[in-house]
């Protein structure tokens, strides 16, 4: 159980920074190691990893890609006609009991792990030397952490778009020469970068066309005592979980967040719990590893071994 924890903490704090597929990837060899000279059940492990990992680094902190993630549902709500915008840690209320249940389920409630002997042996290191210095490394952790603060103030200010402070700081990475551009043009997600692009469009014909009254007159009238926003919150979380398993989630923001936000809009209710169940429906991928991207490398690595 120790150990099982260590391994779903160290993962949440890695993916928070970084994302849950880039996480599960660099802890892969590590947890094969654990299992090997432990006992455990790799399969047991890799999917508890996954499964926090994919929870933990998606909003849960304004940090990293959650900022991006954040920036793009407030488009939403722009886009939509709303004058109401995510706080930064909104989601950190929502997602954090979630986190706290499951952490609690893998260790109590699922199966658990027997190990071979009662303590831990310790795991080879085989990993290649650092390419920075020990100077180096703090004035990266301090370039990060910096970064971070920065982009929190000037999303609470609004003196600067938070985009700009990532973006300076990312050029101060690479003209040191931490980075090369190669590298930093690796880091970004372009899938993001495309979704983003072509659905922010997508907020605005939903209104202009008339296709949100549509869907709202529609749904008046299959539910005419719809009134709550917690129901109709509830019930796009619902569909989009289901949709989820078979498609990226990301593809499921794209397709529901501008339609969730324009149907609260004009029913006079508050986008930002409708769109907040279409936000965490979208990530309860874990029955399939066709949502998660996350659960493909564990996969993969269980079935080379």
């Amino acid at each position: 159980m120790r150990v099982t924890l260590i391994v779903l903490i160290a993962c949440s704090v890695i993916g928070i920074m970084t994302s849950a597929g880039g996480t599960i990837a660099l802890l892969s060899p590590l947890l094969l190691e654990i299992c090997k000279d432990t006992g455990m059940d790799a399969k047991k492990l890799f999917k508890p990893t996954a499964d926090i990992c994919n929870w933990a680094s998606v909003q849960m902190l304004p940090i990293g890609s959650s900022i991006a993630y954040l920036m793009w549902f407030n488009s939403y709500l722009e886009e939509a006609g709303s004058a109401l915008r995510y706080g930064l840690f909104d989601f950190t209320f929502i997602k954090f009991p979630m986190w706290l249940i499951l952490i609690a389920y893998y260790l109590f409630i699922s199966r658990g792990q027997k190990l071979k002997s009662a303590s831990v042996e310790e795991v080879r290191d085989d990993s290649q030397p650092s390419r920075y210095t020990p100077k180096d490394e703090k004035i990266i952790v301090g370039i990060f952490f910096l970064n971070v603060i920065l982009m929190v103030v000037a999303s609470m200010t609004e003196i600067i778009e938070p985009y700009l402070v990532s973006l300076l700081f990312s050029a101060v990475v690479v003209g040191k020469g931490y980075l090369s551009e190669k590298e930093a043009f690796q880091s970004i997600s372009w899938q993001t970068v495309f979704l983003v692009a072509g659905t922010l469009p997508l907020a605005t014909a939903i209104n202009s066309s008339g296709m949100s009254a549509w869907i709202v007159s529609l749904v008046q009238n299959m539910f005419p005592s719809l009134t709550n926003p917690v129901v109709l919150a509830t019930a796009f979380a619902i569909l989009c979980m289901i949709v989820t398993q078979f498609m990226s989630n990301l593809a499921v923001w794209a397709v529901f967040g501008p339609i969730s936000v324009s149907m609260a809009v004009s029913m006079g209710m508050d986008p930002r719990l409708v769109l907040a169940g279409v936000g965490v429906g979208s990530i309860i991928c874990f029955a399939t590893p066709m949502a998660a991207p996350a659960l493909r490398t564990p996969i993969l690595r269980l079935a080379l071994q």
